[in-house]
């Protein structure tokens, strides 16, 4: 019984940290983007300069952007085989 309730308060309190950082662990910023302009073909030759000369280096020349995951909200729950909450429901079947 004692294991079952040690289970249920972690579940608890892993699960308040993941609301109280729910921005942090749903949002992912990594994600770099040519800007439109960039690509018209007005730009072209302007496109290509910045390809061969920066590509990997001139953070510059692309804009960071962001999208909305939910794989750290996954683990968090233990659907992917890791985090707290992994097997919880059968300890609570015990």
């Amino acid at each position: 019984l004692r294991l079952i309730v040690t289970s249920i308060q972690d579940a608890q309190t892993t699960l308040g940290l993941l609301l109280d950082n729910w921005e942090r662990a749903t949002t992912q910023c990594n994600f770099a983007d040519v800007p439109r302009d960039l690509l018209s073909a007005a730009n072209k030759e302007q496109l290509l300069e910045k390809a061969s000369t920066f590509a990997l280096f001139d953070k510059s020349v692309s804009i960071e952007s962001c999208k909305t995951t939910n794989r750290l909200v996954r683990d968090y729950l233990g659907l992917t085989g890791k985090g707290p909450l992994v097997g919880i429901e059968k300890t609570i079947r015990k």
